[in-house]
């Protein structure tokens, strides 16, 4: 199996997700090539201990730290499924579809609160 390095941004790797509330997934990325939470992955678990977890991912990026590597499956047709990562995906679907708040200056403010630079600076991490 050949590994071949590729980057995205936080922007292009939410493109297009959707979270599916019922069964607590999020199911799409990448313009929906990416398979966020195949069938044989655990359920989304970062939103069931009070957005702790999320919000770290949120604020690690907002800090500068690396969220560390993402593993992705090539398939046959073209799609790509999340092997490793999608807890840390879904946290940055979540929080660009403004289903939870980070705290920033002592003020809870969603993604769409954000001043149009942090916005960006989020949208434009590499990953």
């Amino acid at each position: 199996m050949e590994t071949k390095p590729q980057f995205f941004t936080v922007k292009q790797l939410c493109d297009g997700f959707i979270w599916n509330k019922e069964e607590h997934k999020g199911l799409n990325g990448l313009g929906g090539r990416l398979i966020i939470q195949p069938e044989y992955q655990r359920n989304y678990l970062y939103a069931n201990n009070d957005s702790k977890m999320e919000i770290a991912v949120i604020n690690s990026i907002r800090n500068g730290y690396p969220l560390g590597l993402l593993y992705f499956n090539q398939l046959d047709n073209g799609m790509m499924e999340v092997l490793d990562g999608q807890q840390r995906i879904t946290s940055l679907g979540r929080f660009l579809k403004n289903k939870f708040a980070v705290k920033i200056n002592g003020l809870e403010q969603i993604f769409d609160g954000l001043n149009e630079g942090l916005q960006q600076k989020i949208l434009n991490v590499t990953t």
